[in-house]
């Protein structure tokens, strides 16, 4: 056989290549090392990107972390024989496990399917936060208090003054001494009966009539809850309507994993005594949970002539849940929600004199013994999600709550009011005297019953998008809300005479004769809103929109059955609200916040066509840092 010169040098050059290449070989197999690759999909067929995985080496611990390409394959190379747990990460997804036993020179593929995780996309959805974990990419001031600290602090009546007096932005105002009605303001709005904010359970509005009474004489139960969540800043314009100072929002027990008994009992002074119990449980395609809390005392305060001046709170919980098979190529559930809570506190508006203050600061005048505050609070919740496709879910609720409040108390004395006979004592020492259990005439103590009900219902959605082009993701949320509430106020007034230091009635009111109107409203709102993650930088642009609908109807106070309105007054409001919030990670511990928006809060409905809205141009900037032992936060606002 003959060979050109090309062959040969050609020929050549191939055994120098495989003499250098054939020991390198040999030495790489003979160490035993191989590679662990796999690819990454969704339960409907698709790759997923971005997911990051984590293998350790359960000899040595030793972790090694890589993230999914565009095809969603990863690969982990000279890998020692060794056994391996291979665990991912990727938001809105359950994370997967699977133990892999490496043999020398092996090198085994490993393909993974990984389930939806319905509630991590729910709570972005529907909460103001989501997870603690979510805080530290939020593009603005926002604070989350886990079920963990909420235990940890052993408040004995679970009051939310004292819970949010570790959040900074937040200014509280005490009133009863157990934060039954709170006053909770944020960044300087008023705090007076935490109207100035959007307060708000599992994400939907809660407050008695949101746009028509604000004023939050309810409250939920902070006891049963299992986090809280305050937002501020622009990155609160999803939540309305009001967004001059933020939002909070209050989380209940979620639904457990498994069979679940949880108990707590306590017993304290003044006679109180908290009941804390839920159960529940999750199957296949069912999951449910129970809960009720109870709470009273006989109350810190005085009565001059004895009684009681506490409480008793009975609060009743219960979620159930349907849904389909984690592996459903269309994914869906639907809970539903029941509340009812009842409450029933001694409580006065009527003070006392500094001389007595002085003297003893927990004492009550007589005239506040037949004070009380009642009322009963229901909530009904529907909600459905669902995945229609890949990276696309859509979360809809329905609701309805109904609150019914009487605070029956002390209005006036003699024809003058209590807040009179306190500015001017030596006019109206007569009064006083009254007030503090010397005999009367019939009726000089006139107690006026503040009885009110309450609606606020609608329908709120989201529909959540995420697209990943490379290194930069987004995640839409469009969202709509329909909402009409109510308030009704319909309050009279029982006349009462001092005898021998007892309040005995001597006249009972007319229905209605003291007030007596209706105060309605309707609200469309929208929103958009992207979170643009970009290298170390996240932007979130978005703007809210608002229609609002005011309408008051008074009645007069001699017509218990509302024939002939004697005044309409209604008033309409349309805004749009953009923001932009800004962060960027310097350090995976370290990142700065800034942000502008516009703050709104609605007219009430008693103002006519001329009243407008309250408006603002808000900014922040900031500093987070999340870390252990430090955690820290600074904003200016």
């Amino acid at each position: 056989m003959t060979f050109g010169v090309n062959s040969r040098y050609s020929l050549i050059f191939s055994f120098l290549i495989l003499s250098v290449i054939a020991p390198v070989a040999a030495a790489s197999s003979s160490d035993g090392h191989g590679s662990i690759s796999g690819r990454v999909f969704d339960t409907g067929g698709g790759v997923i990107q971005q997911v990051t995985i984590t293998l350790r080496n359960q000899e040595t611990g030793i972790e090694q972390g890589v993230s999914t390409d565009l095809s969603g394959a990863f690969r982990f190379e000279d890998l020692p024989a060794a056994p391996y747990y291979l665990s991912t990460e990727k938001k809105y997804f359950q994370s997967a496990v699977q133990e892999i036993l490496l043999s020398p020179s092996q090198n085994p593929t490993v393909d993974l399917t990984l389930k939806i995780d319905s509630q991590a996309i729910i709570r972005e959805r529907v909460m103001v936060i989501g997870e603690a974990s979510e805080v530290s990419g939020i593009p603005g001031s926002a604070h989350y208090i886990d079920q963990e600290t909420l235990e940890s602090q052993l408040l004995a009546f679970d009051d939310i003054h004292q819970i949010l007096r570790q959040v900074p932005g937040v200014n509280i105002q005490e009133e009863d001494g157990y934060g039954l009605r709170p006053n909770i303001g944020m960044r300087g709005t008023g705090a007076e009966r935490s109207s100035k904010i959007t307060l708000m359970e599992d994400g939907v509005l809660i407050a008695p009539a949101p746009y028509a009474a604000p004023a939050a004489y309810y409250f939920p139960v902070t006891g049963r809850m299992e986090a809280i969540e305050v937002r501020k800043g622009s990155s609160q314009i999803k939540y309305g309507p009001r967004t001059n100072g933020g939002a909070l929002n209050l989380i209940s027990t979620g639904i457990p994993g498994d069979f679940s008994l949880k108990g707590n009992l306590a017993l304290g002074v003044d006679n109180s005594r908290k009941l804390h119990l839920n159960l529940g449980d999750s199957y296949k395609h069912f999951a449910w949970v129970a809960e009720t809390y109870q709470m009273a005392t006989d109350g810190f305060k005085q009565l001059d002539g004895g009684g009681n001046t506490g409480f008793d709170i009975n609060d009743y919980l219960a979620k159930f849940r349907l849904h389909s098979d984690g592996s459903a190529r269309t994914y869906q559930e639907l809970e539903i929600k029941l509340g009812k809570t009842q409450q029933l506190s001694e409580e006065t508006y009527l003070g006392l004199t500094d001389e007595d203050f002085a003297d003893n600061p927990l004492r009550r005048y007589r005239g506040s013994q037949q004070d009380v505050f009642q009322s009963d609070h229901e909530q009904y919740q529907a909600r459905y999600f669902i995945v229609p496709a890949r990276n696309v879910d859509v979360t809809t609720i329905f609701y309805r709550n109904n609150f019914q409040r009487n605070w029956y108390k002390l209005q006036s004395v003699s024809g003058t009011s209590i807040s009179e006979i306190f500015n001017d004592l030596d006019t109206y020492s007569a009064a006083l005297a009254i007030a503090k259990g010397t005999d009367s005439d019939p009726d000089a103590l006139a107690v006026r019953a503040n009885n009110r009900e309450y609606y606020s219902q609608g329908i709120q959605a989201v529909l959540g998008l995420q697209l990943d082009q490379g290194d930069t993701r987004n995640r839409f949320e469009f969202g709509f809300r329909y909402h009409k509430d109510q308030e009704d106020r319909f309050q009279h007034e029982d006349g009462f005479q001092m005898r021998n230091g007892t309040m005995v009635l001597t006249s009972r009111g007319a229905p209605g004769s003291q007030a007596n109107r209706i105060s309605d409203a309707r609200a469309w709102a929208l929103f958009i809103q992207d979170e643009m993650e970009w290298g170390r930088w996240t932007f979130t642009p978005g703007f809210r929109y608002e229609n609002i609908d005011l309408l008051r109807t008074d009645f007069s106070t001699s017509d218990p059955e509302r024939i002939t309105p004697t005044r309409i007054r209604k008033n309409g409001v349309q805004v749009f609200i953009p923001g932009l919030g800004v962060h960027y990670n310097l350090t995976p511990t370290l990142g700065l916040f800034g942000g502008v928006h516009k703050g709104f809060a609605p007219p009430g409905p008693g103002s006519n066509e001329v009243t407008e809205a309250e408006e603002s141009l808000n900014y922040e900037f900031g500093l987070r840092i999340q870390g252990q032992p430090l955690s820290l936060e600074v904003t200016g606002f």
